[in-house]
């Protein structure tokens, strides 16, 4: 609880984080479920605020609400991380289908002279997995960059080292060089059934044509998991466009905050309050400085404190709100950070004096909850207090503003006077008109006199804190960018592979077609046209399945409909765009066929 050394026996204080051990082959989840009961039970009999917020956590690392982030982050990395390489044993699968197509002839003579099949799905096998093995360790040596890289992403400092070691190593040639043996097991087989009788006749089409469906499934594969990632990809960078242009009710671009603890410097609570106003007076007369204030945390970045209050004229039980987020401000915060008053006034130093808490401004979404058919000015809220509840007047109902996080829509808000919630450590807010790096060293210059001990602020602006919010979103996104590329490459790689094949095989075809009068441009169209239309399957089914991610696109996803045709558009004409250009070249060739070649082959 933000501003007070609050005795940890009030019935009303519940900001302690009691640290237990569990009895042995009791769970947290147990334990969650006894100490809930047990709590409700003392908060009843106590007086005290009902709260269902209790949370038993195991271990001492990150907060519940933190881990639940760090999983979901790392569960979406996982999948990205997936989908490329599912492409990537796409890709593997039908090259090397196409490639021991290419072989036949080879694989025929090897069993013409005594070779078992079973030797040369060894052989082949093998040969995949030497790939695999080479892959993996020249991967390898790019994690130490991709580490950098993902660490210089990460809104904090991280108190683990991100730099790979023998079992990342370890662990990522055994990936590739399983995902490499299961996916080339197939083609292998495939290529040891080789009909002597059918390739010693040169007409071997029915296998050929078996051959030729599996690598057009597999480009389908390639383009559709594609689509799915640069899909969910494209989302989550649009939301952090959007991000940047959402309104938050305060101002964000010129007002810099910056953390004034005065608690190391074993200040007395009166001589704090009283130089936390001289602070202010110091901060307001530095030129460029176009106003300050005092607020307890900055909104919409995820510290902002939680109190239950209810109405003072009705019952506690059945009036109450739970979790309303609470600012401790001074007088001059509103006019600072923007934040229109819309009935009522804001905190006056004359009309609410120092001392006993008298009075509170709300913001319309908690005179909503309160008092839906009422004016909220006037009335009574009551609230727990270290030696009871306490009650205090509506003075004022503020604009709503964005006080949980971007992405979710304005919570009831309670905003409580400084000089009657004293505190020692609050958050100097600073509207900078110009040059805001000269002006708050400055500030900072000015200020250093007052610290008597305490630590100089470092100022940042609430645009950054606020980019802060979303870090999430933004490092899924960033990275999904850069591995989408990887499996856009990855696929265009395979189409090009694949249509190369198949132009080669029919090139005798070409050649009669053209002999027959076809033009070579109708020769590149039909190319493109069978190719084109592998895309467009692919991308059918990506959008279907981009789609059916909804459900789990919509905890990151906000500002924009996770069915953004935009996106979905981009996205498509990306990959008709890619699958055109890689197969371009194989159609030019097919184009170019020498037609009495075809004709004396045939």
């Amino acid at each position: 609880m933000a501003g007070s050394a609050a005795s940890p026996t009030s019935a009303f204080v519940s900001w302690l984080w009691i640290v237990g051990r569990l009895n042995p082959g009791v769970g947290a989840t147990a334990a969650q479920a006894e100490m809930r009961a047990l709590f409700k039970q003392m908060q009843l009999s106590n007086g005290g605020e009902i709260r269902d917020d209790l949370v038993v956590a195991e271990g001492l690392g990150l907060r519940p609400d933190e881990k639940a982030i760090a999983t979901m982050v790392c569960a979406a990395l996982l999948a990205i991380v997936g989908a490329v390489l599912l492409v990537a044993c796409a890709n593997l699968a039908a090259l090397l289908t196409a490639r021991g197509a290419a072989r036949e002839s080879e694989m025929g003579v090897r069993l013409a002279l005594g070779a078992s099949r079973s030797r040369i799905v060894r052989q082949l096998v093998i040969e995949t997995a030497l790939i695999a093995l080479v892959g993996s360790a020249t991967a390898f040596a790019f994690t130490r960059w991709t580490a950098r890289f993902v660490e210089w992403l990460m809104p904090y400092r991280l108190s683990v080292t991100m730099e790979p070691d023998l079992r990342v190593l370890a662990f990522a040639i055994a990936i590739g060089v399983a995902t490499s043996a299961i996916f080339g097991l197939l083609p292998a087989m495939r290529a040891a059934r080789v009909d002597l009788l059918s390739l010693l006749r040169a007409s071997a089409v029915g296998a050929r044509l078996d051959r030729g469906r599996a690598r057009t499934i597999l480009l389908v594969a390639q383009i559709t998991v594609s689509f799915v990632l640069l899909g969910a990809t494209g989302l989550l960078m649009r939301t952090v466009r959007a991000a940047s242009s959402i309104d938050p009710g305060f101002r964000t671009d010129d007002i810099y905050v910056g953390d004034i603890d005065l608690r190391s410097a074993n200040t007395p609570q009166v001589a704090a309050t009283d130089r936390l106003a001289e602070i202010a007076r110091r901060a307001a007369r530095v030129p460029g400085v176009g106003g300050v204030a005092f607020g307890s945390s900055v909104p919409a970045t995820g510290s902002t404190s939680n109190r239950t209050v209810w109405r003072s004229d009705g019952d506690m039980a059945t009036s109450r709100l739970p979790a309303v987020a609470f600012l401790v401000v001074d007088t001059g915060y509103f006019h600072t950070m923007g934040i229109p008053i819309r009935r009522g006034r804001q905190f006056d130093g004359a009309l609410d004096p120092a001392g006993r808490q008298t009075a509170i401004v709300v913001n319309e979404a908690m005179a909503r909850r309160l008092w839906p058919d009422e004016d909220a000015l006037g009335k009574g809220v009551s609230f727990g207090g270290l030696t009871g509840p306490t009650s205090v007047t509506v003075v004022g109902v503020v604009r709503d503003s964005r006080n949980r996080s971007l992405r979710a829509d304005p919570a009831p808000q309670a905003y409580f006077l400084l000089s009657q919630s004293p505190t020692s450590h609050l958050l100097l807010h600073v509207r900078v008109s110009h040059d805001a790096p000269k002006v708050l060293r400055a500030v900072k210059t000015e200020l250093r006199p007052l610290m008597n001990g305490a630590p100089i602020p470092a100022f940042a602006s609430v645009r950054a804190l606020l980019g802060r919010s979303i870090a999430d979103i933004r490092l899924i996104g960033t990275l999904g960018a850069v591995f989408g590329g990887l499996a856009l490459t990855l696929a265009a790689g395979g189409i090009y592979g694949v249509v190369s094949y198949e132009t080669s095989r029919r090139r005798r075809e070409y050649g009669v077609r053209l002999a027959l009068g076809a033009s070579p441009s109708r020769i590149n169209a039909t190319v493109l046209w069978q190719t084109c239309r592998v895309g467009g399957i692919g991308i059918l089914l990506g959008s279907v399945g981009t789609a059916a991610l909804t459900p789990v696109l919509r905890r990151w996803v906000f500002g924009i409909s996770p069915l953004d045709p935009l996106t979905f558009a981009s996205v498509a004409a990306l990959l008709c765009a890619t699958t055109m250009v890689a197969a371009l070249g194989p159609a030019v060739r097919a184009s170019r066929s020498d037609p009495m070649s075809s004709l004396r082959g045939e």
